[in-house]
């Protein structure tokens, strides 16, 4: 290190410590580490930065989905989004759209890839992303398509989007879970960035602690068949066609296309058809699964379901 790098370091030391500048302790040293002498605007502040830093994206999600670099990146533009709720939406759009192209992960993101020799060319492709560059490419490509008309989305269960719903003549797309794993002990990482990110993550995943997930009753062996009792009822009162897919074969939530087809066929009349596939298993390799191949070749059941006519 020379006098001329001495220097501007001591400048910027100085200039951040008698300024008022938010998420100043992000500064970090030539080594990567906190500065030991960084003190809070608030004298009375007594928080420990690097903890700080821990409970933040990077800490989170650096070095396992995104690069440190990108995760960094991402802290910021989060903290900078507008107040504007219109102006908000398209922002997030694009940098939700952003995170998910530099994820190192599966196309489902319910696991990082691990640094084997098989994954770690794609963990290097989604780390050489430039996420201004993609967030920019993304803005533009949003703010250049004005909707004819003007939709809209909801958060909550099926069975309260359809109760609250006349869906006459509307065809309802419904994709359920089948694995007795709750999803949301995976599927996590958007949501996270989307909301500002969790108190902590833990696991391989990164996931946030267990009060935090939603639990679904459709994964569960023991209410599966409640619930798609439920769902099926709550469609034939919304007047809707549905159309449902599920493996073809008995899954871990103990249901399988036959059986739904068999509860559906007490409210509709159902048709079936059957579609070749491969299955993920959550981005899992051979070893973690025991020897089983992280592919395998399944077949899917698509279910039409139609009101019945009124006799």
């Amino acid at each position: 290190m020379d006098v001329r790098e001495t220097t501007l370091q001591a400048a910027v030391g100085a200039h951040l410590a008698g300024t008022h500048i938010r998420r100043a302790h992000r500064v970090l040293q030539g080594s990567g580490t906190v500065a030991p002498g960084l003190r809070w605007p608030d004298a009375s502040d007594g928080r420990d930065p690097r903890a700080d830093l821990e409970a933040e994206g990077r800490a989170s999600y650096a070095g396992h989905y995104f690069s440190p670099h990108q995760a960094s990146v991402f802290d910021g533009l989060y903290d900078a989004l507008p107040t504007s709720p219109n102006e908000r939406d398209v922002l997030l759009a694009a940098l939700l759209a952003t995170a998910s192209d530099c994820a190192a992960a599966p196309g489902h993101t319910a696991q990082p890839f691990q640094p084997t020799t098989t994954a770690l060319p794609h963990i290097v492709a989604a780390w050489r992303i430039d996420p201004l560059a993609r967030v920019r490419r993304y803005i533009e490509d949003l703010t250049a398509v004005v909707p004819r008309r003007q939709g809209c989305a909801a958060k909550t269960t099926a069975e309260e989007f359809l109760n609250d719903a006349d869906l006459r003549g509307a065809v309802v797309f419904c994709d359920p879970p089948y694995s007795e794993v709750q999803y949301s002990r995976f599927y996590h990482v958007l949501e996270g960035m989307a909301v500002g990110g969790w108190p902590s993550v833990s696991g391989s995943g990164r996931a946030p602690e267990l009060s935090l997930r939603f639990t679904s009753a459709f994964s569960s062996r023991r209410h599966s068949t409640a619930a798609f009792a439920a769902l099926f009822e709550s469609l034939r009162k919304s007047g809707a066609t549905a159309i449902l897919t599920f493996p073809n074969h008995l899954c871990s939530n103990g249901q399988s296309a036959a059986t739904l087809a068999t509860l559906a066929a007490e409210q509709f009349d159902v048709n079936i058809q059957l579609l070749d596939g491969r299955h993920s298993s959550l981005g899992a390799n051979a070893s973690s699964l025991g020897g089983r191949v992280a592919h395998r070749d399944v077949a899917e059941a698509v279910l039409v379901l139609r009101p019945r006519s009124k006799r």
